[in-house]
């Protein structure tokens, strides 16, 4: 960045125009640098080297991130297995994974579940999917079935429909 400025004819911090520094990032083919230069001049600005921010000029670049729409068994297996289930999050966010991961449920049908749709002991779930709109009745698989009962046991006692809460109130 400074070397395209130098180039430019910018020799110092104090000779920063608008223009130099958009078309010095310009220059810079590697827009990963662009965060990096942002925080520089954010730093120059702030410890009072230059008189202006002129790190709102540095372009913003989004890095691709691809999320898989299918796992692995042995992706799925990793990921459960880095749960905590000695702690109440733990247990909770272990339920809502398996109703995922072995359930097949969508994320927003896993938070809107109440706790009426979910009937441990008849082991069946009977819900209306967000999507669809479709009325879906599954069995509950044992293994579901016990994180379920383990995270109630620890689920805050309150008058919330709502099966799976914020573990930190108000709930």
């Amino acid at each position: 960045f400074l070397s395209e400025l130098e180039a430019l004819g910018c020799c110092s911090i104090r000779q920063l125009v608008h223009s130099n520094v958009s078309t010095a990032c310009l220059r810079i083919t590697d827009h990963n640098m662009w965060t990096e230069i942002r925080g520089f001049l954010k730093y120059l600005f702030s410890s009072g080297s230059t008189d202006l921010d002129y790190s709102t000029l540095v372009p913003h670049c989004r890095k691709p991130y691809v999320i898989p729409s299918v796992y692995s068994l042995e992706e799925i297996k990793k990921i459960e297995a880095v749960v905590d289930t000695t702690t109440a999050l733990g247990k909770r966010d272990y339920a809502m994974i398996l109703f995922a991961s072995r359930m097949g449920l969508r994320s927003g049908d896993i938070v809107k579940l109440n706790l009426k749709d979910v009937n441990c002991n008849q082991c069946e779930i009977n819900i209306i999917q967000e999507k669809t709109g479709n009325l879906l009745h599954l069995p509950i698989l044992e293994e579901v079935r016990l994180a379920v009962n383990d995270y109630l046991s620890v689920r805050p006692n309150v008058k919330c429909e709502k099966l799976f809460l914020n573990l930190q109130a108000p709930y």
